[in-house]
């Protein structure tokens, strides 16, 4: 008698999970349709647990990351290099098993970057970007193309983290009418709201996976209430943009401003 048949003649509580509904099948000699139908449910079983595996990760990782600093100097503006932001986020990312690699295409004069952000358990998910050559300069074909390459990589691995640099809002626009205390005070504000709000997702870990879960899942509704039950005060906390640092991505925030159903 098999080691399966003796635990359950033992009363045992055994998993009711694809893979043992299909061990069940093979030991009951079930035909081909039916392994396969049970094969085809345990793939989307496993593909499930990956995608809440790569949401849990993706929390843990916004909740760790730092923000990203701008140190480099080009004309009237500063910005954060590629290096440093990869330099910056290493630590972080591999703590919370995730990875990244980009693709690269060229579209009738332009150029397509992908950026693919990867779950050690398996599961990805892509953000593109595309943009024409940068021509600026006395640059020859090649370095045309590394610029873009360049700055569409910096743009695509920033929003599938959804992660951000210290002094955006004033990205591309300083010049001397600027004043040095206002963007002090300006930076302080903003790190006192992103410090209020990483304590607040560290608070509402558990329920924060959960809602994420719900939308990607496709269960809006049940997301919706979720983040209702949280209360004003802490929603108010955690809705900040992914551009800013938020820990929920742009489409999650869509999600969560749809009209809660009757109930």
């Amino acid at each position: 008698m098999s080691e399966l048949i003796q635990v359950e003649s033992k009363n045992e509580i055994v998993p009711n999970t694809p893979v043992h509904l299909l061990e069940l099948a093979i030991n009951q000699g079930a035909d081909i349709d039916k392994l396969e139908k049970l094969m085809a449910m345990q793939e989307r079983w496993d593909a499930n647990l990956a995608k809440k595996a790569y949401t849990d990760a993706m929390v843990r990782f916004q909740e760790q990351c730092p923000v990203i600093k701008k140190r480099k100097k080009a004309h009237n503006y500063l910005y954060a290099p590629l290096s440093d932001i990869i330099a910056q986020i290493k630590k972080p990312l591999g703590e919370c098993g995730l990875s990244y690699r980009f693709e690269q295409q060229q579209l009738d004069g332009e150029m397509q970057i992908t950026c693919q952000i990867t779950h050690r358990d398996g599961h990805s998910e892509k953000t593109s970007m595309t943009g024409g050559l940068d021509s600026s300069g006395s640059k020859n074909v090649i370095q045309s193309y590394g610029s873009t390459a360049t700055y569409l990589q910096r743009y695509t691995l920033t929003g599938a983290l959804g992660i951000t640099t210290a002094d955006e809002d004033i990205d591309g626009r300083l010049d001397s009418d600027v004043n040095p205390d206002q963007v002090i005070k300006d930076w302080e504000t903003y790190y006192e709201k992103i410090t209020a709000h990483q304590a607040c997702v560290r608070d509402n870990f558990d329920d924060i996976v959960e809602i994420k879960t719900h939308i990607a899942n496709g269960e809006q509704v049940e997301a919706k209430k979720l983040y209702v039950d949280l209360g004003r005060d802490i929603q108010e906390l955690l809705w900040v943009a992914p551009t800013k640092g938020g820990i929920f991505t742009s489409a999650e925030r869509e999600a969560l401003k749809q009209p809660r159903d009757a109930e």
